[in-house]
């Protein structure tokens, strides 16, 4: 049996010396020896292949799990996101300005007022405005008690005062 596989001209030689060993054995060992090589390469494809992409297949399947469960918490109301000891403390104005700082969002004035603390946002795209109202409330005991929200001129950008109580 011969092997007639185009090679370049390193591969030459190694390929003589197989062709040479292989001539002086028997059917039954060339039978042998060409399954053993199968094998071999059904191995070294199996962990150079497929068992990477079952790796990768895997980490797909835990991450779309946990975005599942951050959905589920979503949808029930955003309740243990965030551990007890990530909660920001202090006061309301240090609060509101840190987790505004964090969402790139400037609040333009922070007061007292009837029922909690006032803050006054100027031009600020609307998705930030949620997205700073959100965060304030996972990491926070402030809470939401009174908002007014006005178109600006520039699209999707709004003019906002938030009313914040514990």
């Amino acid at each position: 049996m011969r092997l007639t596989v185009p090679s370049s001209p390193a591969l030459e030689e190694w390929r003589e010396r197989t062709n040479n060993w292989l001539a002086v054995r028997t059917l039954r060992e060339q039978v042998l020896a060409g399954a053993l090589a199968t094998l071999i390469i059904f191995y070294l494809v199996l962990l150079t292949v497929i068992q990477p992409l079952l790796t990768v297949r895997a980490d797909a399947q835990a991450q779309i799990r946990t975005a599942a469960l951050l959905e589920a918490r979503l949808r029930a109301g955003s309740r243990g996101l965030v551990p007890a000891g990530k909660l920001r403390r202090g006061a309301p104005p240090a609060i509101l300005t840190e987790s505004a700082a964090a969402a790139g969002i400037s609040l333009q004035q922070i007061g007292p007022a009837t029922i909690g603390t006032r803050a006054i946002l100027g031009d600020v795209p609307f998705d930030r405005l949620i997205s700073w109202i959100s965060d304030v409330e996972q990491t926070s005991r402030l809470r939401v008690v009174q908002a007014r929200i006005e178109r600006a001129e520039a699209p999707g950008h709004v003019h906002a005062q938030v009313v914040f109580a514990a």
